[in-house]
């Protein structure tokens, strides 16, 4: 019942806030539509782009909302088929990975539907973790997961009818654009990418935004690494550790100032030149 009220919740914010994106993708011609954000309540497939499917008939684009497994988590999607799809005949498809905080229904929602009017099948599917797919903690972005989201869209879609696995593609958008890109290096299924407002989160979340904290990655490393804590735990526990192996003096001072790792966090390294940290280890 608690993730059902966040669900709801969640879907009312991006239904009110989306907004409609449009251009064009391998030769298709360029989509144009006004910007304005639908409300989902009153399309059946919780669709908050204009012009969104609101029934599937014969002879037109249907859109078909799935659930599969992925690494034991229940993933919801939703595919589209091209107007008089015929499971018997073969159709390209296309895999479409969602923005950073995006859902289905949003923005790769709107590209699916107008793809699949072009003639491919095509899938968009919420993150692990996110939307209404599972996964606890919920709500969180991580590269790996949003990656492996990728690989499962295009195990999914192989199996569905009509597919040519040999016309297999892949269209990411913004944070979704980064993770193509890293998902398509491995995955030899992909037989064409395209990225639309690549945001490159893996990128961004090491080197900072546009590149700036390119000069505190040492540091994150040692924070991130938990050197600090096992050091300050023998800081804490035997002074003699000091001099015997030879913490910059002005780590010290600042240890000793405010007896925690945060505050040697400007250091990229605790130990004199010549030192290492091979002799540290948690009480």
């Amino acid at each position: 019942m608690a993730n059902e009220i966040i669900n709801t919740r969640r879907r009312e914010f991006l239904g009110a806030s989306a907004l409609v994106v449009s251009g064009a993708l391998l030769g298709v011609s360029a989509m144009t539509t006004r910007t304005v954000a639908a409300d989902y309540k009153q399309n059946p497939f919780t669709l908050v782009y204009d012009g969104a499917i609101t029934a599937n008939e014969p002879g037109k684009v249907n859109i078909y909302l799935v659930k599969y497994k992925l690494n034991g988590l229940d993933i919801v999607a939703n595919v589209y088929t091209p107007a008089g799809y015929d499971p018997s005949k073969t159709y390209p498809a296309l895999v479409l990975a969602h923005p950073n905080g995006g859902v289905k229904e949003q923005t790769t929602g709107l590209y699916a539907q107008r793809l699949a009017e072009q003639g491919f099948i095509t899938i968009t599917a919420d993150a692990a973790y996110q939307g209404g797919s599972g996964g606890e903690p919920r709500s969180i972005d991580k590269p790996q997961y949003r990656v492996e989201d990728i690989h499962g869209m295009a195990d999914f879609i192989s199996g569905f009818p009509g597919v040519d696995t040999a016309r297999l593609g892949l269209f990411g958008i913004c944070g979704g654009g980064g993770y193509s890109l890293s998902a398509a290096k491995t995955d030899k299924r992909f037989k064409a990418v395209a990225t639309l407002s690549m945001f490159n989160s893996g990128r961004v979340r090491r080197n900072g935004f546009q590149d700036s904290q390119m000069d505190t990655i040492q540091q994150r490393r040692w924070c991130e690494s938990g050197v600090f804590e096992r050091i300050f735990k023998v800081l804490s526990r035997d002074r003699t550790y000091w001099p015997k192996h030879k913490v910059r003096p002005e780590v010290r001072n600042a240890w000793l100032s405010k007896r925690s790792p945060a505050a040697c966090a400007p250091y990229d390294n605790i130990f004199a030149p010549g030192c290492g940290t091979h002799a540290v280890s948690a009480p």
